[in-house]
């Protein structure tokens, strides 16, 4: 980040410390808001008269959408605990709303375009943010470095012995595309005719 430095900017623009709390509490009431609002939409009858097969389809798909909506909450609750880029809050804070309300409204069998609509949106969005976010899961993107392929013997029954080579003959591994660039590459020492 040498370019910003010059304009006197810190590295991590895009941060705000101290901003993770009010964006969690947000979350929290827009959540707790929406599903208030949604549950109070779907309290109305029917205008229509619907197949009772498709109403228990979509009440079906809608109770899997809740499942969505309730591990979409419990991320992104989790990723607000540190702070996120400047795009990124909003969607975290927005999404889980979304994709309530919608599980909701598809349950209620009213507005189901509207409630459809507003579900793909905010799963879409928290998707998107959450992929593209290199911090939402950090333990598991430093298991990958520094980590080095270990040499194994190649058997492990009464045969090991044979296999895995002595002073004279060294072991021979195959090469896989794998292994080629972890392992040093070895030559085997010149024999005695």
């Amino acid at each position: 980040m040498q370019g910003l430095a010059h304009l006197g900017l810190p590295a991590a623009t895009d941060r705000v410390p101290g901003r993770s709390r009010p964006a969690r509490g947000l979350l929290a009431l827009l959540t707790a808001a929406s599903v208030l609002g949604a549950g109070a939409a779907a309290a109305r009858a029917p205008g229509a008269a619907v197949d009772p097969d498709l109403v228990r389809v979509i009440r079906f798909m809608a109770l899997m959408k809740g499942g969505f909506a309730l591990a979409a909450f419990a991320g992104c609750f989790w990723r607000l605990a540190r702070p996120a880029g400047p795009w990124r809050t909003p969607i975290y804070v927005a999404g889980p709303p979304l994709i309530a309300a919608g599980a909701i409204g598809l349950w209620s069998v009213q507005g189901v375009p509207i409630a459809a609509a507003g579900l793909h949106l905010g799963l879409l969005a928290v998707l998107a943010a959450a992929l593209t976010d290199s911090e939402f899961l950090p333990d598991l993107a430093r298991l990958g470095r520094g980590r080095r392929l270990r040499r194994r013997p190649v058997g492990r029954g009464r045969h090991a012995r044979r296999r895995s080579g002595t002073a004279e003959r060294p072991a021979r591994f195959p090469r896989t595309r794998s292994t080629r660039r972890v392992l040093p590459r070895r030559s085997a020492p010149p024999r005695k005719p």
